[in-house]
């Protein structure tokens, strides 16, 4: 097996990338060549574009976010997790993987969530539901959440096309509970934390100077005075209110670097030391 493939074994994530490149080269001794891979995925593209987009996301995911998958859901639980992501910026090419608690045997499932913007602008959501048992096959999802539409929508591929399929009915349905139970970890992961008031503080060296120009200008934009616009300018047309500052805080951070360079530095002598 080629070196750069031995490590993926660890995680689902990382045996699908090993299973798919064999496939692809014919051979897991060696990885595909540029030519080889975009060949694949636009020939993949070209049949299905979704399909595609899996594959290209599939070998380029690197993080994995663990989870232990529910055995039980009740529909209340499905219905909140679609009202959550009814939010403005959505989850895109995100991977979550975790064993289904209560299966029997043991299975491992992972989750591959592509996030796209809707003609009506809400988000929706395709997900790949992947089987540590079969590698060769996989389902299919889709995700609308709550919005002006309604209450929200989950729909899986069969044979027979997309079918629909109510809160109740996810319970039984084991790709669907993995697919919930990633959502519910992700939005875990985004949500919102109180921080009690005494834990918060001002570093006085990463405090800026105050800019008596820019700051009215702040104030101005919660009372509704001044509009907020996006714009793009040039690096070397943005001058700093303090060059001081900014150099400090430069100076600092590469003064930090050496720091840790020489630690590290002086820990490799003592362990040449200590062997020797």
């Amino acid at each position: 097996m080629h070196p750069l493939l031995e490590h993926n074994q660890v995680t689902l994530l990382g045996r699908l990338k090993i299973h798919s490149i064999a496939k692809l080269t014919e051979s897991s001794d060696r990885l595909p060549s540029d030519q080889e891979y975009f060949r694949e995925v636009f020939r993949r593209w070209k049949a299905n574009p979704e399909d595609g987009r899996f594959y290209h996301a599939l070998l380029n995911t690197t993080h994995v976010r663990q989870t232990a998958f529910p055995s039980r859901m009740g529909r209340k639980i499905v219905r909140a997790v679609l009202q959550e992501l009814r939010r403005e910026e959505y989850f895109d090419n995100v991977y979550v993987e975790g064993q289904a608690i209560g299966e029997s045997p043991v299975t491992q499932f992972g989750c591959l969530i592509l996030g796209h913007r809707r003609p009506n602008g809400e988000p929706g959501y395709y997900a790949t539901i992947y089987d540590s048992h079969d590698f060769e096959h996989c389902s299919f999802c889709s995700v609308v959440p709550a919005g002006i539409e309604g209450l929200g929508r989950i729909g899986i591929l069969t044979k027979g096309g997309w079918r629909n399929v109510s809160c109740r009915e996810v319970a039984r349905i084991t790709p669907l509970r993995v697919l919930i139970g990633s959502f519910r970890a992700l939005l875990d992961d985004s949500a919102i934390r109180y921080v009690p008031p005494e834990r918060l503080y001002s570093d006085p060296v990463t405090t800026p100077p105050d800019d008596p120009e820019l700051m009215p200008r702040f104030e101005r934009i919660p009372k509704g005075e001044m509009r907020v616009t996006r714009g793009l300018a040039s690096m070397a047309s943005i001058l700093p209110h303090s060059l001081d500052f900014c150099l400090r805080g430069r100076l600092k951070n590469n003064y930090a670097r050496r720091r840790s360079i020489k630690r590290e530095a002086a820990m490799r002598m003592s362990a040449s030391l200590l062997a020797g």
